[in-house]
């Protein structure tokens, strides 16, 4: 890939960003955009976890070759938009391999994809392969022996090195994640240059922007409230500003008792100065915490509003959400202006232990890794590869690529307080993005309840 460095960072599940890049949104079910609210269980003693026991039981000659007869493979995924991108890859598959015969499940309600996949892991019918969002029970699955290690799989040598930090659990990697999702504002090109106004680099930029465009006569920024909320939008803030050391530092120093006053970190008060300033002068549309993504989406394809925030995955499905808008894309403006801009992992395909036909299984794994199959398949969802070397074609790759020197992408490690976290650390974003507070006043209230916790023995 063209980009510069990737960089992982270890954020709380707690905190995670509201959108993966996959289907469609589902404020309470893991299946939606934001993969629900249920949290990985890290393991207390990760080298005892059973995924780890039941290795050497697992037989990867199963379906690997046609001297069995012929197989079939149950292969699930959630994004009904990718299904024509699918068959075309299983084409090439079965034409590879024609022993082997793929069967596609795709839930045509992709809300219920998580629901319906863990009734069928508790049955024992669950498929063959199927996929996760990074953030939904993979740490789960591995520790309780749902899914198989992929660690001494061919595309290993070409994974790089980012995906390796998100998918590599207890020392073994457990998932090939194929794609990465940018987050940042689309915006509409026409409309930019009727009102004469250039793309935004810095908060004030685009203070400025959104007040021509709305007396222009056009709304302000849209924000799936329901989908991402005060604490979505706080958090890609916070990790743009910190970059991926600072973030860590931070996470780590409030677990530890080290850190009582955020204000004393540098880039936190960048941070909150930034959305600070959105906040004051009334960047966004009106009421946009109530507003849903579709329906953001639905306001912006009807030029209501001239700037959405959204991630770069929606490119993919802009025939079906906005096929007559000449969309652009840029970075979400700060004070930190340190080029990062927050991405995050798209669909992790993983390997169900309890297959009877895991060597066809990890002949499908290999097969999606396959810099050819890569390329196909980000180019056609139009997301970037996490395979080395791979460029997808489409017309917004390389403005993606270009629009920033680093890349933060976060892990799925929550910190060891997440309730705390959840309940202090992202009432302050609540506060300054939602109700306007100061945040120098809900920093000191914060730091006062952050010395009754004793977080040194965590």
């Amino acid at each position: 890939m063209k980009m510069k460095k990737i960089i992982a960072v270890l954020l709380s599940v707690t905190m995670l960003f509201g959108l993966a890049a996959c289907g469609e949104t589902d404020d309470t079910d893991p299946g939606s955009e934001s993969g629900g609210n249920e949290t990985n269980d890290v393991a207390e003693e990760p080298g005892e976890q059973q995924g780890e026991e039941e290795e050497s039981t697992l037989d990867w000659s199963a379906g690997a070759d046609a001297s069995g007869g012929e197989v079939t493979l149950r292969v699930a995924t959630w994004r009904q938009h990718d299904q024509p991108y699918y068959e075309e890859i299983i084409r090439r598959f079965e034409e590879q391999y024609d022993w082997i015969t793929v069967e596609l499940e795709m839930n045509a309600d992709s809300s219920s994809y998580y629901s319906n996949l863990q009734a069928d892991i508790m049955s024992g019918t669950a498929p063959d392969v199927f996929d996760s969002h990074p953030n939904y029970r993979l740490v789960a699955y591995a520790e309780e022996g749902v899914i198989a290690p992929q660690t001494d799989f061919d595309y290993m040598d070409n994974y790089n090195e980012s995906s390796k930090e998100i998918t590599t659990l207890f020392g073994e990697n457990y998932g090939y994640m194929n794609a990465y999702n940018y987050f940042g504002f689309l915006y509409n090109i026409d409309i930019f240059e009727e009102v004469g106004v250039s793309v935004p680099t810095t908060p004030e930029e685009m203070v400025d922007v959104v007040n021509q465009l709305k007396e222009a006569g056009y709304g302000g920024v849209i924000v799936g409230g329901a989908t991402y909320g005060a604490t979505a939008l706080g958090n890609a803030v916070y990790l743009i500003a910190l970059g991926t050391e600072g973030f860590d530092a931070l996470q780590e120093g409030i677990d530890n008792g080290s850190i009582t006053d955020i204000s004393t970190v540098e880039g936190v008060a960048e941070a909150l100065d930034t959305l600070q300033t959105y906040t004051e002068n009334d960047i966004y549309y009106n009421a946009f915490e109530g507003i849903t993504y579709e329906s953001g989406l639905s306001l912006y394809a009807q030029e209501k509003s001239a700037i959405v925030y959204s991630g770069s995955y929606i490119f993919g499905e802009q025939d079906v959400y906005f096929p007559d808008i000449n969309t652009g894309f840029f970075p979400f403006p700060t004070y930190a202006n340190n080029g990062v801009t927050y991405s995050e992992g798209a669909q992790t395909t993983v390997i169900n232990a309890a297959s009877d036909k895991l060597g066809a299984a990890k002949l499908w794994v290999e097969h999606l890794a396959t810099s050819e199959i890569s390329e196909y398949y980000c180019s056609n969802a139009k997301m970037l590869s996490t395979i080395e070397g791979v460029t997808p074609e489409f017309e917004e790759a390389e403005m993606l690529l270009n629009s920033s020197t680093d890349y933060a992408i976060k892990s799925i490690v929550e910190p060891e307080n997440s309730e705390y976290w959840s309940s202090g650390f992202n009432n302050i974003l609540e506060g300054v993005v939602f109700r306007g507070e100061d945040w120098q006043e809900l920093v000191r209230v914060y730091a006062s309840k952050l010395e009754e916790y004793d977080l040194s023995g965590l």
